[in-house]
């Protein structure tokens, strides 16, 4: 392999999971770009090789691009890992969706983009339950009663929310591939574009 790549790739995305030793075939190379709104400090994607079954993570941490040196073969994607200091969240997101990638040994790949976007839906049909045994107020001043129910702070009649993942694969133009060359100084041959596909 042209390791003439790996110092800017190191530079860029910092040191990769993986450093083969002298004796071992030069690794491939799967570089990836991610944009997320979960607000996780680290968001790994589990990378599994369908030869032995063996798990690989390609982490994003500060930078929106990750790299990762993997051996040749046929890799499918697994489990989203979103981790902060409270706790780590396994997102079935990838699984079966994006089409197994094939890498060859000591060449370098650039896969795109993926999005990762949390909305909240609200519920249209998830108004509180309305118990009809609601305990009268009687008003001491007037010794009226009154129909309301109460429980110090009202009844909560906001429709209910949940929250979803949406996953986006985005588009990549030509111009977006040469800009990514173009930081690691990497020819078109140097760096292949393999585009997901679903």
């Amino acid at each position: 392999m042209d390791r003439s790549i790996l110092l800017p790739l190191l530079f860029v995305f910092g040191p990769v999971s993986a450093t083969p030793s002298i004796t071992e075939a030069s690794p491939a190379i799967f570089i990836m770009q991610v944009t997320s709104n979960l607000s996780c400090e680290t968001l790994d994607i589990e990378l599994i090789s369908r030869a032995d079954n063996t798990h690989e993570n390609i982490r994003f941490e500060s930078s929106a691009y990750s790299a990762v040196e993997l051996p040749s073969g046929a890799y499918e994607f697994g489990d989203v890992i979103c981790m902060n200091k409270e706790n780590a969240q396994t997102l079935d997101l990838l699984n079966d969706k994006i089409a197994p990638i094939n890498l060859t040994a000591g060449q370098a790949y650039y896969a795109g983009r993926l999005i990762f976007q949390e909305v909240v839906e609200v519920e249209a049909n998830g108004s509180p339950n309305v118990l009809s045994n609601c305990p009268r107020i009687i008003s001491r001043a007037r010794g009226e009663s009154s129909n309301a129910c109460h429980d110090g702070i009202g009844v909560d009649t906001l429709a209910q929310t949940s929250k979803a993942v949406n996953v986006y694969l985005p588009e990549v133009k030509d111009e977006d591939i040469a800009l990514v060359r173009e930081a690691l100084f990497a020819t078109e041959s140097q760096l292949l574009y393999l585009p997901l596909k679903l």
